[in-house]
């Protein structure tokens, strides 16, 4: 993905197309996955009828949805957690600058740690002490790198707001 351009020495040219130069050089956000599981999609969208225009990488997709045009050029830390996964993202709407995601959504951490409910203290410490270890050093980096705003985009998220809330009270 082009993160910015630079043309004969100019740097951070958003969009050349247009501009005339000898020299054109890009920064790029190398992006991998799995290929299949994008070719499987698409293909399981067009048997039910439906094209398939694009595809986007998940993190910009939601932050094209939820960010105001007056926000997609602040930084931003945009957090989705899910049953599968947790995808922490910087950058803004067109911009990039730092993404990973995490196998500690919310049904694999639940069958991991959980076994009742209410969550002893005892697997909560391993809970605790699991992400710590899975996701601390990143967050570290996104919280030095800084940011304007935090956006969670997930009904797990909101949930874990609510519940954040009531604690409060």
């Amino acid at each position: 993905m082009p993160q910015s351009f630079t043309i004969d020495g100019q740097d951070d040219v958003h969009e050349p197309l247009g501009m005339s130069g000898v020299r054109l050089e890009v920064d790029v956000h190398i992006v991998t996955g799995a290929v299949s599981a994008v070719e499987n999609v698409t293909k399981c969208i067009r048997r039910c009828g439906l094209d398939v225009r694009d595809v986007i990488l998940q993190p910009l997709a939601s932050a094209t949805a939820v960010l105001s045009d007056d926000e997609k050029d602040l930084g931003v830390c945009l957090i989705d957690i899910g049953g599968g996964s947790v995808e922490v993202t910087l950058g803004t709407a067109t911009h990039l600058t730092q993404g990973k995601s995490f196998k500690t959504g919310v049904i694999r951490l639940t069958e991991r740690f959980i076994p009742t409910d209410p969550l002893s203290a005892h697997d909560e410490r391993r809970l605790v002490k699991y992400l710590n270890r899975e996701m601390g050093p990143y967050l570290e980096q996104i919280a030095q790198s800084g940011f304007d705003r935090v956006i969670g985009t997930s009904g797990t998220i909101l949930s874990l707001g609510a519940l954040a809330l009531t604690e409060e009270e």
